[in-house]
């Protein structure tokens, strides 16, 4: 099942990709071949950090690529570092910069996928817990971790932050432990 969500979502993400890949819609060289060649020397720099190394190098074959990218972006004189020297050192995030609307529609499509994050959390926390602990979770235990979870996601995007979410990754290190 993850799999094929994983792919749906790619796929509903490929004409973004295209647009960027080409300079961003509202570029004035939007489709230059500059766009394109650093797009595709990025994308050939993650298939062969992805397919030809291994261990740290390629865990971070998508971080590599990107670096990789903004040297040729550099070399080809695409980048403009005036906005990061003109911005501050340290500045706060505003409280509610965008407002507060409710679309019932976007409503929706949330509450929908929150709850699927949070049948994927149960699962997570109760993989943590028999990894490190040899135990399943309680029900109070798992609905403070819900509860918790949805507190942590309205506080964080209140604050224009992005939320962080629970990862299947935790029990992992959970069983590493042994």
């Amino acid at each position: 099942m993850t799999g094929t969500v994983v792919f749906t979502i790619g796929l509903s993400l490929y004409p973004t990709a295209i647009n960027y890949m080409a300079g961003g819609v509202s570029s004035p060289d939007y489709g230059s071949w500059k766009n394109w060649l650093v797009a595709f020397l990025t994308l050939a720099i993650v298939t062969f950090v992805d397919h030809f190394t291994t261990g740290l190098l390629k865990l971070t074959s998508i971080l590599t690529g990107m670096a990789g990218g903004y040297i040729i972006g550099c070399f080809m004189g695409m980048v403009d570092l005036s906005p990061v020297a003109q911005a501050h050192i340290f500045h706060t995030p505003s409280f509610m910069h965008f407002g507060v609307g409710f679309e019932p529609s976007s409503c929706v499509a949330l509450g929908l996928l929150f709850a699927i994050n949070a049948i994927q959390a149960i699962g997570d926390f109760t993989a943590t817990t028999t990894g490190s602990m040899d135990r399943e979770p309680t029900d109070i235990e798992l609905k403070g971790a819900i509860v918790g979870y949805g507190c942590t996601n309205v506080l964080v995007r209140s604050w224009v932050v992005c939320p962080h979410p629970v990862t299947a990754r935790m029990w992992g290190l959970s069983l590493r432990r042994k």
